[in-house]
């Protein structure tokens, strides 16, 4: 049977992002607490307890011609004894349907591997966007030299993020922007997981990142920087992580001219998107964005 879960369900859920995503009790804990809704969570029930499961967070799309309500499909798991029989299929199936309903017009995910990426694929799913991916040395970030005028430091609000990213991030054509409720979550998830986020001005320049522990090192998750505002986003940084030897940025394929983009790093495929209707198809020219996804 598939429906949406309700709270009674949530132990389960939980469960199951432990067995399929190796997540700790305290991070799923808190992820339900702050993200789960009785309509955005799709489960499997079979046995009487929940065997798989999705969710579909809301997002909008926008472009020059419109804007299109959509969905991102996050965390699709199915507990191992009951893969490979078709319940995530299902799932996706359902889900589409339920989107349908409310007027959706596309879905989009974000593969782990190029084999779910193939998995994806034959539910109609194609790849839509790139991420660039930056790695730079802790040793060189120390040795670099700041030279900028006064900077004004505080904290990231949603608010403040909404309206920068916005701004950012809307010239590629095809943004794919989650709503303030969503991006205060990001900032305190990045806290809840060891992070740190900051909004910093000088004069009429702005810009903001968000970092947080991984893969030994510090991942930047998203970030924007003039020129002059980046040496000294990257001193804050490796002065907040001095344990850590590698910073890695993860930025959108298209960057507003401006705004600070490296030369070197890999340039990655990241989201597919399955239209619900011909006209949410990106246009030929566009670069499409989606970014702050939860990993």
């Amino acid at each position: 049977m598939i429906t949406f879960a309700d709270r009674t369900m949530l132990n389960d859920v939980a469960e199951l992002r432990r067995v399929c995503f190796d997540e700790d009790e305290p991070y799923a804990s808190f992820y339900l607490a702050n993200r789960f809704t009785s309509d955005n969570t799709l489960v499997y029930i079979e046995q009487g307890r929940v065997v798989a499961s999705l969710t579909l967070l809301p997002v909008t799309i926008v472009t020059p011609r419109r804007n299109f309500q959509a969905a991102y499909v996050y965390a699709v798991s199915t507990l191992p004894d009951f893969r490979r029989r078709g319940i995530a299929a299902a799932l996706l199936e359902h889900a589409e349907t339920a989107l349908r309903a409310r007027g959706g017009e596309a879905l989009l995910l974000a593969p782990a591997s190029e084999a779910l990426r193939d998995y994806y694929a034959r539910f109609g799913y194609c790849p839509c966007s790139y991420r660039k991916e930056v790695a730079l040395d802790t040793a060189a970030i120390a040795g670099a030299g700041v030279q900028t005028p006064r900077i004004d430091i505080g904290p990231l609000e949603a608010p403040d993020l909404l309206r920068l990213r916005n701004a950012a991030y809307a010239s590629c054509g095809y943004f794919v922007q989650w709503d303030e409720a969503a991006l205060r979550y990001a900032i305190d998830e990045c806290y809840f997981c060891g992070g740190f986020t900051r909004l910093l001005r000088s004069g009429a320049d702005e810009g903001f990142f968000m970092a947080y522990p991984k893969y030994g090192g510090v991942v930047v998750k998203e970030s924007m920087f003039t020129e002059q505002l980046f040496p000294y986003a990257l001193q804050l940084i490796r002065k907040y992580f001095d344990h850590a030897r590698h910073v890695y940025f993860h930025l959108p394929q298209h960057v507003t001219p401006g705004l600070w983009a490296p030369g070197d790093g890999e340039t990655v495929p990241f989201a597919m998107l399955k239209c619900l209707i011909p006209a949410a198809q990106p246009a030929a020219v566009a670069m499409p964005y989606l970014g702050m996804t939860l990993d």
